[in-house]
């Protein structure tokens, strides 16, 4: 063996002691806490996800929260409100590995602040209707809640409304 075989396995010892063992799951932003349930990856061959949605919950306290359970029997979604229900569909989106399996685990999870935007100045970099689609769909799996579209640079311009429109 040389020096550099002999220094690469201590660094990787150093690093592996380091590191902990702790599991990190591959989602945007990262949840506040995950539970592993087991080690082994499930197989949705049957599972459908039961999503429910209780105002009432105690278990989940903060707007916009959630708490997804993924187990061999079934995905379940807790949330306090519709836009927690669809933070915790992102963050199932984002857990499903390319074989189609799910880590076993318990995220619960809420945003740290109220506001998460993007802004975008179409006026000055026009691209077409479909990618402003798109910047919607990836801001929507980042789990911002704000968008905020500048449509031209000239202050006094406006939609006109047909309906405040009078009929003469």
């Amino acid at each position: 063996m040389n020096s550099r075989h002999i220094i690469a396995m201590i660094m990787a010892v150093i690093m592996s002691a380091a590191y902990g063992g702790a599991r990190e799951l591959s989602v945007i932003p990262q949840p506040r806490h995950t539970e592993w349930l087991s080690d082994i990856n499930l197989i949705p061959a049957d599972i459908q996800p039961r999503i429910k949605v209780d105002s009432l919950s105690t278990d989940v306290t903060r707007p916009e929260g959630y708490i997804l359970t993924i187990t061999p029997e079934c995905i379940t979604i807790e949330a306090r409100d519709g836009n927690g229900v669809i933070w915790a569909e992102r963050t199932l989106q984002q857990l499903r590995l390319p074989d189609g399996s799910y880590p076993a685990v318990r995220i619960t999870d809420y945003p740290e602040f109220p506001i998460r935007g993007f802004m975008y100045d179409y006026g000055r970099n026009f691209v077409g209707t479909h990618r402003v689609k798109e910047f919607i769909d990836l801001i929507s799996a980042y789990k911002l809640n704000v968008f905020q579209w500048h449509l031209t640079d000239k202050p006094a311009w406006r939609i006109v409304n047909q309906e405040d429109i009078p009929m003469v």
